[in-house]
């Protein structure tokens, strides 16, 4: 197994607070972090970086690299505090992938077994370089998607290399357990597999599809029960009907895009007629509510939103593909708006974000719990030109401190503060000379001048 850790020293210059210079503690109620090229130990410099997942936290963000001049790629964790970060190579051509990183730095996903064969086995990666593959039947690839704050519950599927066949699963303190699927009698369509995708952060609701005989992911829910197993409801075929002609189930497409960390809300993709809505789906209540997008103004050109995260208030994070042609931009539905808004809009300070807009390939993956941060990925117009990989990673504070940095210059403030950074963003444990940016733990942020 192939794997390199590298040290802040390394990659510092590598993050990039684009626009407000102390990255997330600054004056600015918005910023973007960049991160651009990430180098391994054995100097391959991946410049196509692309963020799929960042930590509840916002500590860590994970994905992929590429390095296409020398046919390499692989997947990473960084620490966007440090800059610290960790990469692992593919190890055979069917690739590798993290889908989701928790706030210790640990991710899961899937990798290859050797690199003489096809087949690739669900794992762990943590930032300190660690992998460990998971329980998987003999013959068959696995996959993990999701993992509780604790660690003890991964969710995926596996399926055997014989006859392709999906089945849904648990690793539950590192022991595979398959999940239940509902009979054709149950649920009216013949189920052939099934896959679990999303886990909420304490093991409660796991959301995934049953596959039914032509293939098409219907959405599904897993609810765990007080003995400790969980019980599968199909609910996609409810609303789904192969050619959405059935005024009763008017939807050609219905799949999960997302569970929310508190397990209260689901990000759907509906196919209605030739578009592609988003929705946001209550798993309480059983109901869900569309995103209608052709009322929103700016986006009254969009062929589709494509829902890909959704915040514990049911903020819905999407990409929006313009009808014009395929251009794509990242957007917000925000909980309690009837429409959605381009991230750009929302964001207009950052002329990065609306760099990468402009290149049309602008994609965003995941947004954190709090609705706050959101990571993603871009072709970048500068790497173009300079004939390199164009995939930019990054990470957008949409809010950013509350009240800003006081002017005042403090004395010292070391009872009471959270975090303390130099005016150049990096985090210190102690006062160092200089201009220091101290918040506390009341969330001011003040500046502080120690000699």
């Amino acid at each position: 197994m192939v794997h390199f850790y590298c040290n802040i020293s390394k990659c510092r210059s590598l993050l990039v607070a684009a626009l407000t210079g102390v990255g997330m503690l600054t004056a600015s109620a918005q910023s973007i972090n960049i991160v651009s090229e990430l180098t391994g130990e054995d100097g391959t410099a991946y410049d196509g970086i692309m963020s799929q997942t960042i930590s509840p936290n916002h500590k860590y963000i994970a994905g992929t690299v590429t390095n296409i001049a020398e046919f390499k790629n692989g997947i990473f964790i960084y620490d966007m505090e440090t800059g610290d970060y960790v990469i692992q190579g593919d190890v055979n051509p069917l690739g590798s992938k993290l889908f989701t990183v928790t706030d210790e730095g640990l991710a899961v996903g899937y990798n290859g077994d050797s690199p003489e064969g096809f087949s690739v086995t669900a794992q762990t990666m943590s930032i300190d370089g660690t992998t460990t593959k998971l329980e998987t039947p003999e013959e068959s690839n696995s996959y993990a998607c999701g993992i509780t704050d604790d660690g003890k519950i991964l969710v995926g599927y596996y399926a055997s290399t014989m006859d392709y066949v999906n089945h849904a699963c648990i690793w539950k303190d590192g022991k595979l357990e398959t999940l239940p699927t509902l009979t054709e009698e149950e649920t009216g369509t013949s189920i052939t597999g099934s896959e679990a995708n999303f886990v909420s952060g304490d093991g409660s609701v796991i959301a995934g599809s049953l596959l039914d005989g032509d293939n098409t992911e219907l959405f599904a829910l897993w609810r765990l029960q007080d003995d400790g197993s969980y019980e599968c409801e199909l609910i996609g075929n409810k609303y789904y009907s192969r050619d959405g002609t059935d005024p009763e189930r008017p939807y050609k497409q219905f799949q999960i895009a997302g569970l929310s960390h508190n397990g209260k809300y689901a990000a759907l993709k509906l196919g209605v007629k030739e578009l592609q809505h988003a929705a946001r789906y209550d798993v309480e209540a059983g109901t869900f509510e569309e995103c209608m997008h052709e009322e929103s103004g700016e986006l009254t050109d969009a062929g589709a939103i494509d829902a890909v995260s959704i915040a514990d208030d049911g903020t819905l994070l999407g990409n929006c593909v313009t009808s014009a042609g395929w251009v794509n931009k990242p957007c917000i539905w925000k909980a309690g708006e009837k429409t959605p808004q381009l991230i750009s809009t929302i964001c207009p300070d950052l002329e990065q974000l609306a760099a990468f807009d402009a290149t049309g390939f602008n994609f965003a993956m995941c947004i954190t719990p709090d609705g706050r941060y959101v990571t993603g990925y871009s072709d970048d117009s500068n790497k173009q030109a300079a004939m390199m990989n164009m995939n930019t990673a990054y990470v957008i504070d949409l809010y950013g401190t509350t009240v800003g940095i006081s002017n005042h210059v403090a004395d010292g403030v070391v009872n009471g503060e959270e975090a303390r950074y130099t005016i150049d963003g990096t985090r210190v444990n102690a006062p160092v000379k200089g201009l220091n940016i101290v918040k506390k733990a009341d969330g001011k942020t003040v500046k502080v001048m120690v000699k």
